[in-house]
């Protein structure tokens, strides 16, 4: 059975015209300042410490890939079954290899 009767909108006003900006509410909400003087973020980011030392991999996961950047992964291409490259990590290739590569396509040319 339907909700609305046909040719009727679930939303007849439609979507509010002037939406607040999303960074903007999110920057107050969390420079709010609790009774100790710490910020809802410090609060917050606290909780995730003290998880993380618990032994909360998710937490910890969450801080490190924050504070260091997430680590790189080696991907391998595979098409129809049948691995046909991977993508390297070029800061662990010597320059010595790269310096060959980039004669070796320049000589195609």
């Amino acid at each position: 059975m339907a909700r609305f009767k046909k040719g009727q909108s679930g939303n007849p006003k439609g979507r509010p015209k002037n939406l607040p900006d999303l960074k903007e509410l999110l920057c107050d909400i969390l420079n709010k300042e609790s009774d100790d003087g710490r910020t809802s973020a410090e609060i917050i980011l606290d909780k995730i410490r003290k998880l993380a030392e618990g032994g909360n991999l998710k937490a910890a996961e969450m801080l490190m890939d924050r504070s260091y950047g997430k680590v790189k992964q080696d991907v391998d291409i595979v098409s129809k079954g049948e691995q046909v490259g991977q993508v390297l990590d070029w800061d662990k290739v010597p320059t010595t290899i790269i310096d060959e590569i980039i004669r070796h396509i320049r000589d195609k040319k």
